[in-house]
């Protein structure tokens, strides 16, 4: 819940992981020590024309200790 979300004027969004419940493909799974975890946001842009794009941000890796 709450991971569609409107950027609006300022460009950004925030959300709040919980590291106990990360979504995978067999599941939700807790991220445990010593592992890296990837991370892409999926975001539609509003074109010149009118039109809406679909798009994808650049990648994140987090490591956690």
């Amino acid at each position: 819940p709450g991971q569609v979300q409107s950027s609006g004027t300022t460009g950004t969004i925030s959300l709040l992981i919980d590291l106990t419940q990360i979504p995978s493909p067999l599941g939700f799974a807790p991220v445990l020590a010593g592992e890296t975890r990837y991370f892409q946001l999926w975001h539609r842009d509003s074109g010149a024309s009118g039109g809406a794009t679909s798009n994808f941000s650049d990648g994140l890796a987090l490591a956690f200790r």
